[in-house]
């Protein structure tokens, strides 16, 4: 077990090694740019974003199993959904007003719609009708709501909302990071030129297809498509149906090939290539490292 460890030490430090260099050349070729990052981004914020959230819900799935505390499962997704609309429906600038939006969620589950609070005094939906108006209200000063207060008001989730961003999200760049992976899988190693054009094509592949258009029918209604993942438990998704992705980018680096083929240049960029990581530890022969490979092999 001591040797796997040391093993998966070895590779967790190499990964680090390998963002770190990346994040330094990225901040050298700032430093060396004819213009500085505080006049591209003269302000500078820091919110933080949905995707923090989903911890939430594991929480809440955790309490709803506690004894007294199983009326909760229905609230679930409600309360969801209340975060983060408490977020999309309210300007970054008025955090205040995002709080007293969420801990109204408090007085909404059991029955109460009018809030002692001057930013947000009523809930804004109109009467509950339906599924909405048959779903059963939680009792007061129980068990499950004074454990539901402690969890919704804690410190560190109050101050994460105020700073979340109702704007700025990070689907997309989820999206390009799938695609990076798709071009340059991390279970391969390739070249520092290799990986460089790899990153290159999922650049222009997602630039060429990050505005699709969502899919209709003959007849003009849009395409959707409902999905089951396996974190729902049941539950389902509901996802938009883009149109297929085009690779005309493809044809683009073709007509390029091609035309520098027919017409060399002779100012060809030379790109300065890093040794390996690797380069820096001494290389055992192949002798020795079979040696000791066959008597570590003895010694268990």
């Amino acid at each position: 077990m001591s040797s796997y460890g040391n093993g998966s030490e070895r590779i967790c430090q190499m990964f680090n090694n390998f963002w770190t260099f990346g994040m330094l050349r990225r901040v050298l070729f700032i430093s060396s740019s004819l213009f500085s990052l505080s006049e591209v981004v003269p302000v500078v914020k820091y919110p933080i974003y949905l995707l923090l959230f989903p911890g939430l819900r594991k929480k809440l799935v955790a309490l709803s199993k506690e004894k007294d505390c199983t009326d909760l499962k229905e609230w679930i997704d409600s309360i969801i959904n209340h975060l983060y609309w408490s977020v999309m429906s309210t300007d970054s600038a008025e955090p205040n007003l995002v709080e007293a939006k969420w801990t109204s969620v408090l007085n909404h589950i059991v029955n109460i719609h009018m809030h002692n609070n001057e930013l947000f005094p009523k809930c804004e939906h109109k009467r509950l009708r339906g599924r909405a108006a048959r779903k059963k209200w939680l009792k007061p000063c129980s068990t499950l709501m004074v454990k539901l207060e402690t969890l919704a008001t804690t410190t560190y989730l109050i101050r994460d909302l105020k700073q979340a961003s109702n704007r700025e999200q990070t689907s997309s760049l989820e999206a390009f990071h799938s695609l990076l992976n798709h071009y340059a899988p991390k279970m391969y190693a390739f070249s520092y030129e290799g990986q460089l054009c790899r990153g290159l094509l999922a650049v222009m592949h997602f630039n060429e297809n990050s505005g699709r258009t969502q899919q209709s029918t003959r007849s003009g209604e849009l395409q959707y498509a409902v999905s089951l993942p396996k974190w729902k438990k049941g539950g389902h998704t509901v996802r938009k149906v883009l149109e297929e992705p085009t690779f005309d980018y493809v044809n683009e680096i073709i007509k390029d090939v091609l035309d520098r083929l027919v017409h060399p240049r002779e100012d060809v960029d030379v790109r300065d290539v890093p040794p390996p990581l690797s380069g820096e530890y001494q290389r055992p022969t192949k002798e020795t490292a079979v040696s000791q490979f066959k008597s570590r092999y003895k010694s268990t």
